[in-house]
């Protein structure tokens, strides 16, 4: 009589078993090798328009933190301005013009401010003068922000 272990077989040669499980060894290795995201995608962000009399404003919108950090969006056309990944906390805003000492300049910036926008008054230019500021919240948020003369 046999032995039913003996004769079971597993169906599987030693080269069969190497070759076998590689594919299932390298499907399980490739997100380690192939880098796994890091979940860096925009968290939050603080989007709106800057108009002056209800034209839009041609320059940059800053938010400057008070530990110094600073983040910039080139105006839009229409106004538009978007600051992904704000940190939290009050920021003062800071609007240039496109002449403005780091406003953007004579550059062709893609989205930045026309021509044809309307100058922010110099009051808004620097940090120091600025009467704009906004608590920055975790998520997604809107904040126009209407410049007077």
């Amino acid at each position: 009589m046999q032995n039913p272990v003996s004769s079971w077989s597993w169906g599987w040669s030693s080269a069969r078993w190497k070759l076998g499980w590689f594919p299932v060894l390298l499907l399980a290795l490739l997100p380690l090798v192939a880098g796994c995201p890091k979940g860096k995608g925009e968290k939050n962000a603080v989007s709106g328009k800057v108009t002056l009399d209800g034209k839009p404003v041609a320059g940059e919108v800053v938010f400057v933190w008070a530990d110094g950090k600073q983040l910039a969006s080139p105006v839009g056309l229409n106004g538009e301005y978007k600051i992904s990944n704000p940190h939290t906390g009050s920021a003062k805003i800071v609007v240039k013009g496109m002449g403005s000492p780091g406003g953007g300049g004579k550059e062709k910036d893609p989205g930045a401010g026309s021509a044809g926008g309307a100058a922010p008054p110099a009051k808004y230019g620097s940090a120091s003068t600025t009467p704009l500021s906004y608590e920055v919240k975790e998520g997604n948020h809107t904040h126009d922000i209407p410049l007077s003369p």
